[in-house]
């Protein structure tokens, strides 16, 4: 019998908490930061994180170097099918 992979932990950017992803959680960044520079990406765990979310000062210099073809700053909830590539 095959064991269930180990479940992967993401880190708030806000409030620093350690979980699973799940309800509440977003993440902020450009479709070609996922791609090319994950690490980039900031993730907030709930809707008050999200509303004291800043960007930091790396993540919006990996966002306009790595813009999508749109050119905007993309946010996905969190039912992405994206959320576990990082």
């Amino acid at each position: 019998m095959s064991e269930a992979p180990p479940t992967r932990l993401h880190t708030c950017t806000v409030c620093g908490k350690v979980a699973p992803w799940g309800k509440g959680w977003s993440w902020y960044g450009t479709g070609l930061q996922l791609d090319h520079a994950p690490t980039t990406i900031e993730k907030v765990c709930s809707a008050k994180c999200q509303k004291k979310h800043k960007p930091s000062a790396a993540c919006r210099k990996a966002a306009k170097e790595a813009r999508d073809e749109c050119g905007r700053f993309l946010h996905a909830v969190q039912d992405d099918d994206n959320a576990e590539r990082w």
